[in-house]
């Protein structure tokens, strides 16, 4: 089994076993014991066990965590199944605190392998694939409990479910707290894992879905009224956009509305949603500051946007900044971006952002890890000597602001 889910029984074992008599029979068969059991520097023992069973691994343990799986499954109490379908067990999130048994600590332990997915043999994944089923759905009408992302994809590969699942996966109900996982987040981040990367470019349906998916929160945010759809709710889970022209739809459909860039929930306005639409649309390798520059001026020349609208698309989307520095033909603006932002003491995500397209933007994590900083740091840090610490303490490059100053000027 894997142990890091939890440990060794979890933390809430006697308000388990208080529930019934059966509750606690149930707890005694899968953990031999009726308390909480304690193990000094529990993680870490869990850790290096589960790297033993990968790098060492014990002949038929698989197909002995299957079956302890499904065994466990067939004994958890009918009034745990139960809550699954009440209105409470329906809102209730999916924290290290539910009620829910499909996230508890004295059941999740027992309900994966450690084998790598990719090498389990057919009818051992086939197993896998019924139990996670099973537990997103153990009765008509539970509240949803998300198939673990890998298995999906894997699921998917092997063609045990199709483009439904998948679709259902990304925009489907949804539950806070940790389960499943965002699927729809993770297949669309800026940046994907080289594992996230092969199998969107082996499964051109997947990407083709997510495309669609794309367009259709964009067609529809852009078409509401205040009201918030169901689309502004998948804002929150989504990644990124691409491209200059989802950029111009998006500035010509919030027009002289002000940026609203507070906390983007389900209930947003629509300025706040397209804000935050905005806020998530990169350029592509093929957009140019060319086209960028001839979009812009039309949408001001049609008094669609104010000329304002470029210098504060700079600084709330600056992945946009070196663009509209060769719109503005202010050469040394994208350094100033870079002393401003270096100043502040928190910059909510624009880091990623100002790196994005340059040199610094690296994509292989084992150079990640050899550099031990990030990119932004790095950035930073061969152009100013003061220390983070030393920045959000209040310091002040003045030298850096000097050199900055004589190129841009008082603009």
């Amino acid at each position: 089994m894997t142990l890091g889910q939890g440990g060794f029984g979890g933390g809430t074992s006697g308000d388990f076993c208080k529930r019934s008599a059966k509750h606690k029979k149930f707890h005694k068969e899968i953990w031999g014991v009726t308390d909480k059991l304690s193990l000094k520097n529990g993680y870490k023992v869990s850790a290096i066990l589960n790297w033993l069973m990968l790098i060492y691994p014990v002949k038929g343990i698989t197909d002995y965590q299957l079956d302890a799986a499904e065994k466990v499954c067939e004994l958890i109490p009918k009034a745990e199944v139960d809550y699954t379908v009440s209105e409470e067990g329906k809102k209730s999130s999916l924290s290290y605190r539910t009620r829910d048994f499909r996230a508890d600590k004295i059941v999740a332990p027992w309900l994966s392998v450690s084998a790598p997915l990719n090498k389990l043999t057919k009818q051992q994944f086939e197993r896998l694939w019924q139990i996670q089923n099973w537990m997103d759905k153990p009765v008509p009408d539970a509240g949803r409990y998300r198939c673990d992302i890998h298995v999906l994809m894997q699921a998917f590969e092997r063609k045990l479910c199709n483009i439904d699942d998948m679709a259902d996966a990304m925009v489907g109900p949804f539950r806070p707290g940790r389960h499943g996982g965002n699927l729809l987040g993770i297949l669309t981040q800026r940046k994907p894992t080289k594992k996230i990367a092969a199998f969107l470019k082996k499964q051109k349906p997947v990407a083709k879905l997510i495309e669609e998916i794309r367009e259709r929160i964009i067609d529809v945010e852009l078409h509401r009224g205040e009201k918030p759809t169901p689309a502004t709710a998948l804002l929150i889970k989504i990644g990124t956009f691409w491209g200059t022209d989802t950029l111009m739809r998006l500035l010509a459909g919030l027009g002289k509305e002000r940026l609203n860039a507070r906390g983007l929930y389900g209930h947003a306005t629509k300025a706040q949603s397209l804000t935050a639409l905005i806020g998530k649309t990169f350029p592509t390798k093929e957009d140019t500051p060319a086209a960028f520059s001839k979009n812009i001026k039309a949408l001001i020349k049609a008094g669609t946007i104010s000329e304002d609208r470029v210098l504060e698309l700079a600084f709330f989307a600056p992945q946009w900044a070196a663009f509209v520095e060769k719109h503005l033909k202010w050469s040394g603006m994208l350094e100033a971006l870079y002393w401003f932002f270096a100043h502040m003491r928190y910059v909510w995500g624009a880091s990623d952002k100002l790196v994005a397209g340059t040199e610094y933007d690296e994509d292989d994590p084992e150079e990640k890890k050899k550099n031990r900083r990030s990119n932004w740091e790095r950035l930073i840090l061969e152009r100013t000597t003061l220390t983070t610490a030393e920045r959000n303490e209040g310091c002040v490059d003045v030298q850096w602001f000097h050199r900055i100053y004589d190129g841009v000027g008082a603009k």
